[in-house]
């Protein structure tokens, strides 16, 4: 999905390969919720994430769709594909970098209009 400039907006893939690379990091979560048309068909239930990972003083903000909570119950970053079957979905909005020079400049965004109209797409989602 692009904006009237063509500029990438959001970045979605489902497929039969995927690959994930995690290293350590600091995650603050600003906002999950369970996407509805994805309940029931994969475990754990993928969720619409907005969050930052902050590592060696860098901060990075990633907002799509985890495959359940962006930090587990145990306080354990979660990383990963969603299962859906034999294949994968990922789906992630796109930043220039660095998007927001703080959390409260990136909490205003995601509330703002262009945040609320990119979590409606993520929301939208379903597995049929």
């Amino acid at each position: 999905m692009s904006d009237p400039t063509s500029q990438a907006k959001i970045t979605i893939y489902t497929g039969e390969l995927a690959d994930v690379v995690a290293s350590p990091v600091d995650r603050t979560v600003l906002e999950t919720d369970p996407v509805p048309g994805l309940r029931g068909h994969s475990v754990p239930t993928p969720h619409s994430s907005f969050f930052v990972d902050r590592s060696d003083e860098a901060a990075h903000y990633r907002m799509g769709l985890t495959a359940g909570l962006p930090v587990s119950p145990d306080g354990e970053v979660q990383n990963g594909p969603i299962m859906l079957g034999d294949r994968v979905l990922t789906a992630d909005v796109v930043f220039p970098d660095p998007p927001f020079a703080n959390d409260e400049e990136a909490k205003a965004w995601y509330w703002g209009a262009e945040g609320q109209a990119l979590k409606a797409v993520l929301m939208s989602l379903s597995y049929r």
